[in-house]
């Protein structure tokens, strides 16, 4: 087990405050001028999605979250909290409790959404900016018991404070933190782990799920996922492909490739369509520019494009003469508003109708 942490002893959150500010000016002491570095977000702003609908097949019975704790499973919890050892995807090892609380989550789309899809106690996460939550996930989950703890570069310590919350999911990348506040200062406030989405999806959900004590859950909504999934894949026409496309408001287009856990292009994945060579990678994104949507590493029978701020037609002159767009088989698809695959089934169920009535034969006729 490691080390009792700080955060357990701690009596007030006047204390635990002074403590944290301690450690910050230590840090910025030490560090002096150092650059930060660059960083990026999967926050994301747009389009609402679809609501999620309250599938009964999904639903599962929690179970008693009163535990027989172990004194050696206490861990640094105290108060007879049972506690667990969790290696993050840094590799720190860090004491969390068995069955969480009250979580904190930094990133609203590839983190939080999760939490809110299992039906975990999510108390508090990071906002697209000025304390507004991402315009998909309000509008596919209840947040209104959801503190913004400020943005994903931007967290108000004071805030997570405040909320006292038993647990901190941090976001990492390729093993590196990403994020203004040094994790070490959040784990001063809770036990805080540092999470990884770059790798596949059904690896970091089980993650989190695990993590959380909402593995029965998790399962439950990947069956159905799947079970939708087998029941599609015969009437998906033969020698169909489909390219998904994201439009950003800086005018940046790209393909969400065959590694991209957005739902859009997973459940492309997963029921075994084509996409073009441009989305074949092992890179999340493949940037497209306007002189390359004619060549036919891009080109597909069915484009399906989450426009986030911007209007693909207005950035790409020969939109209009892309195969596809000609035959009336591209379609602005619902922002998503994170790749649970309680979110994935509200997406299928919008673009379903896209794949289905497709004609197969765009390409392959197109001159």
């Amino acid at each position: 087990m490691a080390a009792r942490s700080a955060w357990a002893a701690v009596p007030t959150v006047v204390w635990r405050l002074s403590a944290v500010l301690l450690v910050l000016a230590a840090a910025a002491s030490a560090c002096g001028d150092a650059d930060d570095g660059e960083s990026t977000s999967s926050t994301e702003s747009g389009v609402d999605a679809a609501p999620v609908a309250d599938d009964g097949d999904t639903d599962v019975d929690r179970p008693d979250t009163t535990l027989p704790v172990d004194a050696d499973d206490t861990g640094g919890g105290g108060d007879g909290i049972a506690m667990k050892s969790f290696t993050d995807d840094m590799g720190r090892t860090v004491d969390v409790p068995v069955e969480p609380q009250r979580i904190v989550a930094i990133n609203e789309f590839s983190h939080a959404e999760p939490l809110l899809a299992l039906g975990a106690p999510l108390i508090g996460m990071t906002d697209q900016g000025g304390g507004e939550f991402n315009p998909p996930t309000a509008a596919a989950y209840d947040v209104s018991g959801v503190t913004s703890i400020g943005g994903f570069e931007t967290l108000n310590v004071e805030t997570i404070l405040e909320l006292e919350p038993d647990l901190i999911l941090g976001y990492s990348f390729s093993g590196e933190w990403f994020n203004n506040v040094d994790v070490e200062v959040l784990q001063e406030i809770a036990p805080t782990v540092a999470l990884d989405e770059n790798k596949p999806r059904d690896e970091f959900h089980r993650q989190v799920a695990d993590l959380v004590g909402y593995a029965e859950e998790f399962e439950s909504q990947r069956e159905a996922y799947f079970a939708r999934i087998e029941a599609l894949a015969p009437d998906v026409p033969e020698g169909l492909s489909i390219v998904s496309l994201c439009c950003y408001f800086d005018g940046n287009v790209s393909a969400l490739t065959t590694a991209n856990p957005n739902p859009t292009s997973a459940i492309i994945f997963d029921l075994g369509i084509p996409m073009p060579p441009i989305a074949d990678s092992t890179d999340i994104y493949n940037s497209i520019s306007e002189e390359s949507i004619l060549d036919d590493d891009f080109l597909a029978d069915v484009i399906l494009i989450e426009e986030r701020g911007a209007d693909i037609g207005d950035l790409a002159l020969l939109w209009d003469q892309v195969p596809a767009v000609a035959a009336g088989q591209s379609h602005v698809v619902s922002m998503a508003a994170g790749t649970s695959y309680l979110h994935s089934m509200v997406i299928l169920d919008e673009i379903e109708p896209y794949i289905i009535g497709a004609d197969a034969g765009v390409v392959s006729e197109s001159p």
